[in-house]
């Protein structure tokens, strides 16, 4: 039967296991012996124990070592016009999202590991650790490579939101890692489905105002002042007293005074000089 490629595993109970009959375990399954100070499960041929109790948790650790558990993250991007938390309207992200993952509980295997996010609508990525034999739990530490024009965004302060996809139940998130590459830390239990929601939001940015002329505040024209009084025209400049202006207007007085006088003479005398006229004009004719 071995010949042919199935695994036997070979258990044996109390003094059975002794001399003689630890021989005969070894030859039906193998020579590697399953060591609780340091289980192997997956390699280990044959078991030894001293009571039914401890062969049964024997097999099952062997069992359970080949159905580890999984951790999934999902990576969603929620609306650039949310704020705070509020994550509505979220949807997957698409590709080249990537998650970095390491164990700091000692034998997990499967870690470190990195895996990157396809466009497959899905967001997702998969991580399966596999526990040590014996190890009911591991912690899990997940680093986000944040992408630039984009922030986290908290749920309940918390860097991500983790389920238990068994049982629907939260499971506590530590908090790690800088800003620029948010992280986180979570318990992993053996067999358990843990699924890890991260949210990311565009970064909003203020558009820049295009600079404008200003727009000139119209105004009405200024009016020509008008008046309803007539220009008044050209007038002689004011003289002085005792100018030469006065002399002139005394040579005028005085002149004026002479042809007065002139003409009263003419009006005394002018009848007398036309009778005289016509008596010498009829002396002449005869």
């Amino acid at each position: 039967m071995k010949a042919k490629g199935p695994r036997v595993v070979a258990v044996g109970v109390g003094k059975g296991v002794e001399g003689i009959s630890g021989i005969n375990l070894k030859a039906i399954s193998g020579e590697e012996a399953f060591d609780p100070a340091d289980p192997a499960p997956q390699t280990a041929g044959h078991y030894q124990t001293t009571g039914f109790a401890a062969a049964g948790e024997a097999l099952r650790d062997m069992a359970v070592a080949q159905c580890e558990g999984t951790m999934s993250v999902i990576k969603q991007i929620v609306p650039a016009d949310t704020e705070g938390e509020d994550v509505t309207g979220a949807e997957p992200a698409g590709a080249s999202w990537q998650f970095d993952a390491s164990a700091t509980t000692a034998g997990v295997g499967g870690l470190p590991a990195t895996e990157t996010t396809v466009d497959d609508g899905t967001g997702g990525v998969v991580f399966r650790p596999v526990l040590p034999a014996g190890t009911t739990d591991a912690d899990v530490t997940v680093a986000e490579a944040q992408q630039p024009g984009y922030e986290l965004v908290t749920r309940g302060e918390k860097n991500v939101v983790c389920t238990n996809l068994d049982d629907g139940e939260p499971v506590e998130v530590t908090n790690t890692g800088p800003a620029v590459a948010p992280a986180f830390t979570v318990d992993v239990p053996r067999l358990a489905a843990v699924s890890r929601v991260v949210h990311n939001r565009p970064v909003r940015t203020e558009p820049t105002p295009t600079p404008t002329e200003p727009t000139p505040t119209p105004t009405e024209p200024t009016p020509t002042p008008t008046s309803s009084e007539p220009t008044p025209g050209p007038t002689h400049p004011t003289n002085p007293p005792g100018g030469h202006g006065d002399e002139l207007a005394e040579a005028g007085s005085a002149r004026t005074q002479s042809v007065g006088l002139v003409a009263l003479l003419l009006a005394a005398v002018g009848p007398s000089f036309t009778a005289w006229k016509l008596r010498r004009r009829r002396g002449a004719a005869l």
